[in-house]
């Protein structure tokens, strides 16, 4: 690693949340301007790839892409500048000591986030689902559950929600779907386990991620129709429908538009204890 300008020493403390919301906060000081030449853009993709060098070639295609900037390797250089002042000035101002948590380091040809200590919320979500998924692996199920349901309660939100760039969009799906598979493992160990309490929750909150997942709709449709709500048994058919034809131009399936059907003649009742089987 080359040594260009050597930061300030380390401080008190430093989050960084990504999920639903986007803010650095360093001692206390959360960082809200942060000027011209797309310097939050840049932190954002180098959090992205946190303690890994990334090229320069692909941080400025990343962040600057076709823009008709005359002098991108300028442009970097002076994005990287800003970035380092903004976080000296917020550690500084938060009577920070020593080095901060947060520094961008120059490397042969690119630059990296090192972000030793700072919490950063992306990285607590995905060392919960790693744990479960290791949980999982050694037959260990109360660790599984214990871990996933940590994951869904740190998960506030989609991945840096403001930001359109391609790299954010496809670590936004990757972050889902993970989130996606923990909780359909709960569903799995909560259906076999005969605790039906917990489905329509785990069901929500997969829609809350995923409104197109037409699975979790006819799950709730057979929870409610258990529990002799016809009401929310159509309340979920057209909500799914509403969806399904907004945002993918498609009818619901044959088989979920046959569990309505059977659902609001009041078959679907007779053959599912909903809420109270256990």
């Amino acid at each position: 690693m080359l040594q260009d300008g050597a930061p300030p020493d380390q401080g008190r403390g430093t989050t960084v949340r990504t999920l639903g919301q986007f803010s650095v906060v360093i001692n206390g000081i959360r960082i809200e301007r942060w000027r011209a030449g797309r310097a939050r853009q840049l932190f954002q993709c180098l959090l992205t790839e946190a303690g890994k060098p990334v090229s320069k070639a692909t941080l400025i295609d990343s962040v600057w892409g076709d823009s008709t900037a005359r002098s991108p390797d300028v442009s970097l250089k002076v994005a990287v500048y800003h970035l380092r002042n903004l976080i000296t000035d917020a550690h500084r101002r938060g009577h920070g000591s020593g080095r901060p948590q947060l520094w961008i380091d120059l490397h042969r040809n690119g630059y990296s986030l090192t972000a030793s200590e700072a919490v950063i919320d992306v990285d607590d979500f995905e060392r919960a689902l790693d744990a479960g998924a290791r949980a999982a692996k050694a037959g260990r199920e109360r660790e599984v559950r214990r871990h996933y349901r940590t994951a869904v309660d740190l998960y506030t939100g989609s991945y840096l929600p403001e930001c359109q760039d391609v790299w954010a969009m496809v670590r936004r799906e990757q972050l889902k779907d993970r989130l996606l598979g923990a909780i359909d493992e709960l569903t799995l160990l909560a259906r076999r386990d005969g605790d039906r309490t917990v489905m329509p929750e785990l069901h929500q909150r997969m829609l809350q991620i995923d409104p197109c997942r037409e699975e979790s709709y006819r799950e709730l449709m057979r929870w409610h129709a258990g529990a002799n709500q016809p009401s929310r048994v159509m309340h979920w058919y057209f909500t799914c429908a509403n969806q399904l034809r907004t945002q993918l131009g498609i009818e619901p399936d044959r088989s979920t538009r046959q569990l309505f059907y059977d659902a609001v003649r009041g078959d679907l009742a007779a053959r599912t204890g909903g809420p109270a089987e256990r």
